[in-house]
C-alpha cells in the first residue's frame, strides 16, 4: 500500500489571489496593516509561516508573531470563506478529479489518500469543499501541525497509522506537489515525490530539485496512477 500525500494549492486546485486577499484583510482587521503580504511568494509556505514572515519583514520578533497567529488565522479563515463564495475564483486543475476517482476505490487496499498542505485545516477544508474534492480525503497534515513544511510529513504518517491501521515505510510514501518545498520535504524524510508544473514554480526550477517524476499536470490518469503506485 502507498501513502499518497497531495498538496492542495497549485496541485489539486488553483484560486489565484484568494489566499492573499484573505490574509491582507485579516492583517488589516486585527493589526491595522494594509497590504501586509505585498510581494510575498506564498509557494510552499505554511499559513503560520506567512504570519511569521510578515512580522520579520517589519522587524518584529518571532514571539510577537507567534502571539498574533492565534488571532490572525481565525480571521483569515473567515475572510477566506467569503472570498471562496465568489463565482469563478477557484477551479480544479486538469486531471485531478479523474485521478482521484481512479484512486479512491483503491483507498485502504493499494493506497491511502491524504493531503499534506501548508493550509490550516479549516482553510484546507474550505478550499477542497469549494471544488467538490473534500470527499476524497479522510485525513491529512496541515499548517496547524507545524510552522515548517518538513514538520508535517511525520504528522501525516501518524494519522495514516491511525486511519488505516498500518505503518508506512518511507519508500511507500509519495508526496505530490507543485513547489520546490514539496520536493524538499519528501527528500528530507526519504519519501518519493511526484512534482507537477501546475503551480507558480517553473518546470526548470522543479527539475533542479530532483523529483522522482516531473509532470506537466495530472491529466494522463493511467500514467500518473502508475507513477504513484509503482
Amino acid at each position: 500500500m502507498r501513502l499518497l500525500l497531495f498538496d492542495i494549492d497549485g496541485t489539486l486546485i488553483t484560486s489565484p489571489g484568494v489566499g492573499r486577499r484573505a490574509f491582507d484583510k485579516a492583517f488589516r482587521d486585527v493589526l491595522g496593516w494594509d497590504g501586509a503580504t505585498t510581494g510575498m511568494n506564498f509557494g510552499g509556505m505554511t499559513d503560520p509561516l506567512i504570519v511569521r514572515t510578515v512580522f520579520a519583514q517589519r522587524g518584529l520578533t518571532e514571539a510577537a508573531a507567534m502571539e498574533a497567529v492565534a488571532r490572525l488565522l481565525p480571521c483569515y479563515v473567515r475572510h477566506l470563506e467569503r472570498e471562496l463564495e465568489a463565482k469563478d475564483v477557484t477551479r480544479t486543475l486538469p486531471g485531478v478529479r479523474a485521478l482521484l476517482d481512479a484512486l479512491l476505490p483503491r483507498h485502504g487496499t493499494e493506497a491511502a489518500l491524504a493531503v499534506l498542505t501548508g493550509n490550516v485545516q479549516a482553510g484546507a477544508r474550505l478550499k477542497l469543499r469549494a471544488n467538490g474534492l473534500h470527499g476524497y480525503f479522510a485525513f491529512g497534515a496541515y499548517g496547524d501541525d507545524g510552522h515548517r513544511r518538513s514538520d508535517l510529513l511525520p504528522v501525516a504518517l501518524e494519522r495514516a497509522r491511525a486511519a488505516v491501521g498500518r505503518d508506512f515505510p518511507m519508500r511507500h510514501v509519495v508526496v505530490v506537489g507543485d513547489t520546490p518545498a514539496d520536493i524538499d520535504v519528501a527528500r528530507t524524510h526519504g519519501a518519493r515525490v511526484v512534482a507537477v508544473a501546475t503551480g507558480a514554480s517553473p518546470r526548470e526550477e522543479l527539475a533542479s530539485h530532483g523529483p522522482d517524476v516531473l509532470l506537466e499536470d495530472l491529466s494522463q490518469v493511467e500514467v500518473v496512477t502508475r507513477h504513484l503506485l509503482s
